[in-house]
């Protein structure tokens, strides 16, 4: 007999395994990192971790990809896969909920879904961020009010999801070809800089605003590579 999960759920073993490999491909790697090896080992952890065979999907590995540049270690990219787990089950429970009450609302996708996935995030790490260790209830809570307050005019779509109620009436996407709204945003990303919301911001007025992106790549210049 052997405790070696992958051997008695092969399958399982080799798709983890296989999406691993995709991952890396996508991040920048040191001597060994994302070796056939590493993979397996990695592959038999998840497994034991118990998380299904559905939460390793393009959609999960686009977001590991967006959280770190450089090959994650273990730790790192089991909060990050469970991270998206738990956005997709909520994402389906919610609109189950919704379908009994009324018209099925529309699926999150794009940079809603990734609004929705940088909120879920923050309220599963009490928005502690990365190389801190704790932050006070005052401090969380306002971090909270800050996070719902960028969402609500990034993303309405999101903030609907996350909070049940719309988040403007008539809400467009104007805000991202208004220049002095948009420096505002871009003061404050400045003033407490987090490389996924800068990316998020660039995608977004990209899409809506092109004639602006040259502001956003001005202000991080990180964003026009």
């Amino acid at each position: 007999m052997t405790d070696l999960r992958s051997t008695q759920e092969p399958a399982t073993a080799q798709h983890i395994a296989a999406w691993l490999t995709k991952l890396g491909q996508l991040v920048r790697k040191g001597p060994g990192d994302g070796s056939d090896q590493q993979c397996g080992l990695y592959a038999e952890m998840l497994l034991r971790d118990g998380l299904p065979k559905a939460a390793y999907r393009l959609d999960s590995l686009r977001y590991v990809a967006e959280q770190t540049e450089w090959w994650p270690s273990y730790a790192n990219l089991r909060v990050w896969v469970d991270e998206h787990w738990s956005s997709t089950k909520r994402n389906a429970r919610d609109n189950r909920v919704l379908q009994i009450a009324g018209p099925a609302p529309k699926r999150l996708d794009g940079i809603d879904l990734q609004w929705r996935n940088y909120w879920t995030r923050g309220e599963m790490t009490n928005w502690v961020r990365d190389g801190e260790h704790d932050v006070s209830p005052h401090e969380a809570e306002a971090r909270r009010r800050n996070a719902l307050s960028l969402i609500r005019s990034m993303s309405p779509s999101a903030y609907e999801a996350i909070t049940g109620h719309p988040a403007y009436e008539a809400a467009d996407q104007a805000l991202w070809a208004d220049v002095p709204s948009l420096r505002r945003i871009i003061a404050r990303l400045t003033a407490k800089p987090f490389a996924p919301l800068v990316r998020i911001l660039h995608a977004a007025v990209k899409r809506h605003a092109p004639g602006n992106l040259a502001i956003v790549e001005e202000a991080f210049p990180e964003t026009a590579k």
